[in-house]
């Protein structure tokens, strides 16, 4: 018996309405994996039937839907009405370690990449990259390891690559306006925070693969490659 273990359960039940259900028909069983004494299992049991259980969801389900939508307000428009089906079954997995943007951001694009087919949504994974690659750009740069090519990104710039026109797709989804008539085009978007804010600039197709290539660790020695140096878009080490 410990008072961790009661928290704890108490917090996933907020979190996950299967187990919420679960723990008021059958405590004993729901509740088997936490360190509980049976009276503690008893009032975790009529605490989650208790009438106001439905408010302190719903205070959870808002704080942590603000943190989400905080940092990726883009993918949460693009996916509309499936937004809130979608957000029940990541919460689904519990409670979060911390509700810090930054990490709760980077775990939702996780499960929306590994769900990308399924959910079928058009442009999805252009916004979510685009969106992640701004917010890493908001964060102190993490140290990077020597590079074996002798070249890389610099660490405050970001590359993404897009389907269709970034610029028009990005305004439409901000705009809550159609994206199922955009035209197919491979597009690259360059994403540069050295200067403190972010700012975005599209690149040919041609430096988009150079600089993917630079980012995936290719050799460089081209003028190609010297240039990006000479711009400070590549870091030589």
């Amino acid at each position: 018996m410990t008072l961790y273990d009661f928290q704890r359960a108490l917090a996933d039940c907020v979190a996950d309405g299967s187990l919420r259900d679960a723990a008021r028909q059958a405590p004993d069983t729901a509740l088997a994996g936490y360190a509980l004494s049976p009276r503690e299992r008893a009032r975790l049991a009529a605490a989650v039937a208790h009438p106001g259980m439905p408010v302190t969801v719903g205070l959870y389900r808002a704080n942590r839907l603000t943190v989400i939508h905080g940092s990726l307000p883009l993918t949460c428009t693009l996916l509309g009405d499936m937004l809130r089906a979608v957000v029940d079954a990541y919460w689904a997995h519990g409670a979060p370690p911390d509700l810090q943007h930054a990490s709760e951001a980077a775990r939702f694009a996780e499960f929306l990449r590994a769900r990308l087919e399924v959910l079928g949504v058009p442009w999805l994974a252009e916004v979510l990259a685009f969106e992640m690659a701004a917010l890493e750009l908001t964060l102190p740069a993490a140290p990077q390891p020597p590079s074996a090519s002798g070249a890389r990104l610099h660490p405050r710039v970001r590359l993404v690559r897009f389907g269709t026109a970034p610029d028009v797709l990005l305004a439409r989804v901000a705009a809550t306006q159609p994206t199922d008539d955009l035209v197919p085009a491979e597009r690259w978007l360059l994403l540069d925070g050295r200067s403190g804010a972010v700012e975005a600039r599209e690149l040919t197709t041609v430096m988009g693969w150079t600089l993917a290539a630079v980012s995936a660790g290719a050799t460089p020695g081209s003028a190609a490659f010297d240039a990006l140096v000479a711009a400070g878009v590549v870091s030589e080490r």
